[in-house]
């Protein structure tokens, strides 16, 4: 895929997105799970975003690795899912509802997400279920990456209106059935089979919803040989 022409902005931007790519790199590997930074150093998907993009997916990114490098000080086991949750939303200045953590489990992936779709955390096991770089999943919409059936699709675009909306103000299960979601491009074109969990908000010191957060369960990976 060929990259725009870099100017010294969008170079000085490629230099630091890769070398927070390699970070959090570094991060899944210690957390258990080996997964690329990248596969070309000139970062040809980061490259193609417009300038204004490519900053808020660097900005994102560093806060990430930022947050975890706090934590790692502070001695947290990047293995302990919901350890390391529990201290990210703390860091984050998220307030969780009081029964979360009852019906969480330390095999649940997890995601956060901003009112804008801005995902603000990921389980570090997620990347144990792909074999795209993290350049890619940092810089590719969804829908180039994973395929799933129309109707799951359209069940999730159901939560998250019903967040943005403000209609979400518990902890609740998906009712989304369990299904697979496929690699479309990969190296490795692993398919998995999920069961979506819950959905919750999550609110800042005033009460206002500011993020939701989605769990899934992983119910089997098959990895093509």
């Amino acid at each position: 895929m060929p990259s725009k022409k870099l100017t010294s902005a969008t170079s000085e931007l490629v230099l630091q997105m890769r070398n927070e790519l390699e970070a959090l790199s570094a991060f899944s590997k210690e957390a258990g799970y080996p997964i690329r930074p990248f596969d070309d150093a000139d970062l040809p998907h980061f490259s193609l975003h417009a300038y204004e993009q490519q900053t808020q997916i660097v900005k994102s990114l560093r806060e990430y690795c930022n947050l975890v490098r706090e934590l790692k000080a502070e001695g947290v086991q990047l293995n302990q899912n919901l350890n390391l949750l529990w201290r990210a939303l703390a860091r984050l200045g998220f307030v969780p509802c009081k029964d979360l953590f009852s019906q969480l489990t330390e095999e649940d992936v997890v995601e956060i997400y901003d009112r804008s779709s801005l995902q603000l955390y990921r389980s570090f096991s997620f990347f144990g279920l792909c074999s795209y770089s993290l350049e890619e999943l940092y810089s590719r919409p969804w829908f180039e990456l994973y395929h799933r059936e129309e109707k799951f699709h359209e069940m999730n675009l159901g939560l998250l209106h019903k967040f943005v909306s403000g209609q979400l103000m518990k902890t609740e299960p998906t009712g989304i059935p369990m299904h697979e979601v496929r690699e479309l491009k990969a190296p490795k074109m692993r398919s998995s089979m999920i069961q979506p969990h819950l959905v919750s908000p999550l609110f800042d010191n005033s009460g206002q919803t500011v993020a939701i957060l989605s769990a899934f369960k992983v119910v089997s990976v098959r990895k093509p040989a």
